[in-house]
């Protein structure tokens, strides 16, 4: 049974694990991408920033020899600047050797660069090393009359692209380790309950490890979920593979978050509230709340003078929509069930769900109620167990009676309110 827990409890954990791969992976690339173009457009927007600030005469042309003041506009990084005519003649530059020079005689100096038929100005990325050319209109907007030539260093915008994407690699294996250890440990702890426990002793540790593995779970389960949102906002209209691949990721989490909650619930139990209540009314209601798809014919048999149970109305819903559901999921299309209530004699009042799905086998029979045992693919095969014991709790005997490949049914027994004999 252990080993039975371990493989269950692997295949959870490489599920989770898994879909963090692949959700980082698909986050990362687009995160990345994202920082690298933010900050490469800002180090663009304030290296251009003189020369549009010149253009609308908010700068003086001898302000390219303010070295403070164009570090304050460009940032840091600003390295060398100058004001060129279309004469190709330098007027003004942060190095005086430059001034009165024309642009061809500066060593190294693009003089290509100087572009009058590209009114947006020019950009261009020399190793890390940006430069940027605007041209300065005359007051018809159309005459050039100069050229603001500013060039800045990179180095800190690459480093801070650097240090972003070091984050984001930092904080995803956080995670997947995080997620890693869960499931080895809790692999782990349940191989030390071999031979050592009884059986209700296995169900109570299993119960503690399952709420422990739970709330952990929610951590890294977040995180998935958090991605798959965050990765459809920032692609905006991903293609269908990429869209397919967020569906799947979202329906995964959903039902990950599914199995958390049956492993709460298993763990820690609700202390039941006992009052008289309606076997068939009950019944009636839940069966209204549940989506019956339309493939399956549904026969009802509910005796309305019953006498009543006494039973937590709570944990009496949990107990009839699991075992409905579980029939729901199991029935082919074209299928019948019928759900009945009835009371045997002056104790019992019996509630009887019968199926005509896929049955189970005689082996599986033996082992239906126990924790992580399930017959359908969906799930970690809580629901029965969770029902046995929300039955025993409200005093209550569940039986199942099953045909591979012809149905099951299931019968609840609760002995009649004892109140109700009292008023007789």
């Amino acid at each position: 049974m252990e080993r039975y827990f371990r493989k269950r409890v692997f295949t959870i954990g490489t599920t989770v694990i898994l879909a963090e791969v692949l959700v980082l992976a698909l986050v990362g690339l687009s995160y990345v991408s994202n920082i690298s173009y933010a900050i490469d457009r800002r180090v663009e927007l304030q290296v251009q920033l003189p020369g549009k600030l010149m253009d609308a005469g908010f700068l003086d042309y001898d302000s390219i020899q303010d070295s403070d003041q164009m570090n304050e506009l460009v940032g840091g990084g600003f390295i060398d600047g100058m004001i060129i005519g279309v004469d190709y003649n330098v007027y003004y530059s942060l190095n005086p050797a430059y001034i009165g020079q024309k642009a061809d005689d500066i060593p190294s100096f693009d003089t290509s660069l100087l572009n009058v038929q590209n009114p947006n100005g020019t950009l261009r990325y020399t190793d890390s090393k940006l430069l940027s050319v605007s041209i300065i209109y005359s007051l018809d907007k159309i005459t050039p009359r100069f050229f603001v030539y500013v060039l800045v260093d990179t180095t800190a915008a690459i480093i801070e692209k650097e240090q972003s994407t070091l984050l984001f690699i930092a904080s995803s294996g956080t995670v997947l380790v995080l997620t890693i250890a869960i499931v080895a440990l809790s692999g782990s702890l349940i191989k030390k309950l071999e031979d050592d426990l009884s059986q209700k002793e296995r169900l109570a540790v299993l119960g503690e490890l399952g709420a422990g593995v739970g709330h952990e779970i929610r951590n890294p389960l977040s995180v998935v979920k958090a991605s798959a949102y965050l990765l459809r906002i920032v692609l905006d209209k991903p293609n269908s593979e990429v869209s397919e691949i967020i569906d799947t990721l979202e329906k995964e989490s959903f039902r990950i978050e599914q199995i958390v909650d049956s492993l709460l619930r298993f763990a820690h139990p609700k202390i039941p509230i006992m009052v008289n209540v309606d076997l068939s009314k009950t019944t009636e209601i839940m069966l209204s709340e549940i989506k019956i798809p339309d493939t399956v014919s549904i026969v009802t048999e509910l005796d309305a003078k019953l006498p009543p149970i006494h039973a937590d109305y709570g944990q009496l819903n949990i107990i009839i929509t699991n075992i409905i559901t579980n029939a729901l999921q199991a029935m082919p299309k074209g299928g019948q069930l019928r759900i009945s209530t009835t009371t045997d004699s002056s104790k019992w009042v019996i509630l009887s769900i019968a199926d005509t799905g896929i049955g189970i086998s005689s082996e599986n029979l033996k082992i239906l109620f126990q924790p992580l045992f399930t017959t359908k693919a969906q799930g970690i095969g809580l629901g029965l167990p969770i029902t046995k014991a929300l039955v025993e709790r409200n005093n209550g005997v569940i039986s199942v009676e099953s045909e591979l490949g012809k149905g099951s049914t299931v019968t609840i027994k609760f002995p009649i309110s004892q109140s109700s004999h009292s008023e007789e």
